[in-house]
């Protein structure tokens, strides 16, 4: 998720990601921007997004305000992460729209990072206010939010000034504040750690061979944030198991996701969880053809295989922009970095439900990883802020 370009996976996947996110992140999405409340369930929770408590049915004098967003990429329509997070802007800004602030979603694609600015100015000049991105142009954030000042610019990794995640406050994210080089910004994060430590748990459990495996996209420190949750949710049922891990150094390829994957097989590990776009589905199908289990990443892919899928590490993209949005038209986003965890449901691990019809999950395994949720939700775990991997397990 972090590559400036972000490959296709077809459109049959993204439009099951995209379906997934509507349906599986509704009342998820209103609560992430409500302080104290929390989920025990592995689970997101799920029903049908309703519009803000701002919303009234009473006559409006006048037309309604508009508020007009784009999401940006440069990459195509069909890269990895460019649907699925325009459809979580876009679900957001639906829950968001009230009779008398009509809020609209507008996706451009292969936008080159020199025509960046122009194409701003551009939508600008058509009362555009709001610009989300990818982390396409991390060279360049303030660059363009300095060239377009009368528009607000949200992008993914664009850190604020001490912003450190070992002391960032994720109990209360309300309470961290931060400067921008640039006041028209804000950025925000995928931490996926919380959902990583949940499927190791699941992983120690269901594994035959009691070996597990990490199919990462490249070494860096985001990447063994993850490795290190995943080996320590499964060091948590048991501390003798090997978690190896393996890279392709190509976040985009999905045959060598698969050549990793085959790598850790080889090595005994029966469940496998990748990181890293477009390499993790080529992580994951292999996983499953090779009757080994495997995670999706960071959508719910559980329709992979109804054996085989373990479960899925989740983003929660529309209730992560729904939290944004929300602060921005209540005057509250300036100074923020938006890194939502579990207990704000900014992630979670998604249990694939059809391994608990067929027993392979057990009611006992069921209680464990609901406690591991639980654990996390209220801050019982402190996850790893470990930024590199360990030596190999032998």
């Amino acid at each position: 998720m972090m590559s400036s370009k972000r490959t296709g996976i077809g459109r049959a996947v993204l439009t099951g990601i995209i379906i997934v996110i509507l349906v599986v992140a509704a009342v998820a999405v209103y609560l992430a921007a409500t302080s104290g409340t929390s989920t025990t369930s592995s689970t997101p929770i799920s029903s049908t997004i309703q519009p803000s408590s701002s919303s009234s049915s009473s006559s409006t004098t006048g037309p309604p305000q508009q508020l007009k967003i784009a999401v940006i990429g440069s990459g195509p329509s069909t890269a990895y992460f460019a649907e699925f997070n325009y459809a979580g802007v876009a679900a957001a800004a639906q829950a968001l729209s009230t009779p008398q602030l009509q809020i609209t979603v507008t996706a451009a694609y292969n936008v080159a990072s020199s025509q960046i600015i122009s194409v701003c100015q551009q939508y600008v000049s058509e009362g555009y206010k709001i610009f989300y991105f990818y982390v396409d142009y991390a060279a360049t954030y303030y660059q363009i939010a300095q060239a377009v000042p009368n528009a607000f610019f949200i992008d993914e990794y664009l850190t604020p000034n001490g912003y450190n995640s070992s002391t960032f406050n994720y109990q209360n994210p309300e309470s961290n504040n931060y400067k921008y080089n640039v006041t028209n910004t804000v950025g925000w994060a995928v931490d996926l750690s919380g959902a990583y430590y949940v499927a190791g748990v699941a992983g120690a459990l269901v594994s035959q061979t009691h070996k597990l495996g990490y199919d990462g996209a490249f070494n860096i420190a985001a990447l063994a944030y993850w490795y290190n949750n995943f080996a320590m949710g499964a060091h948590s049922v048991d501390n003798s198991i090997p978690v190896y891990y393996g890279f392709t150094n190509d976040w985009t390829d999905p045959t060598k996701g698969a050549a990793v994957t085959d790598s850790l097989i080889s090595r005994g590990a029966d469940v496998i969880a990748p990181a890293g776009d477009t390499q993790s589905i080529g992580s994951t199908k292999e996983a499953v053809s090779k009757n080994v289990y495997g995670v999706g990443y960071p959508v719910n892919l559980n329709n992979f295989s109804a054996r085989y899928m373990l479960g899925s590490v989740y983003f929660n993209a529309t209730g992560t922009a729904y939290t944004i949005l929300h602060d921005y038209l209540t005057n509250n986003v300036q100074g923020h970095y938006y890194d939502l965890d579990m207990a704000h449901h900014g992630v979670a691990f998604i249990l694939n439900p059809g391994l608990a019809s067929a027993g392979v999950v057990t009611s006992s395994m069921q209680t464990q990883i609901n406690t591991a949720v639980s654990d996390l939700v209220s801050y019982k775990v402190t996850l790893s802020q470990d930024a590199n991997f360990p030596p190999q397990p032998t």
